[in-house]
């Protein structure tokens, strides 16, 4: 068995598009991309009943503020799931790797001052 995200979405934008009002995720367990739509179509129907869409006193459906207006099934080849310590990990390790360059840099360059200085000094007193 596979696992398959479905991104149901109501009619128009919901409340405020980029807090995804009007968006709902399910999971569906199935064998094939085919299976888990049937599946998610009998899910509808069982919570909505059989004329869900048609209902005109009640165009609502249990999983958005409106009609569903499309959803979109998603095969999942992988997950991982992550705590906020299992983020910080990489970022971290991104943050040190990005500081090599500009500190090897403010290294070279206070070591061309120094030997400058050391010019210098060696120059007015021999």
């Amino acid at each position: 068995m596979k696992t398959y995200v479905v991104l149901q979405d109501q009619q128009g934008e919901g409340c405020d598009y980029t807090i995804g009002c009007g968006k709902n995720w399910l999971f569906i367990e199935a064998e094939t991309i085919e299976e888990a739509a049937k599946k998610y179509a009998l899910k509808v129907v069982e919570d909505n009943g059989e004329n869900w869409l048609e209902d005109q006193e009640y165009p609502y459906t249990q999983h958005a503020e409106r009609t569903i207006e499309k959803a979109t099934i998603i095969g999942v080849s992988s997950s991982l799931v992550m705590n906020a310590k299992d983020i910080e990990r990489p970022v971290e390790e991104l943050r040190k790797q990005l500081r090599k360059p500009i500190e090897e840099k403010k290294r070279q360059q206070l070591e061309s001052k120094e030997k400058a200085e050391f010019e210098r000094l060696k120059k007015k007193y021999g």
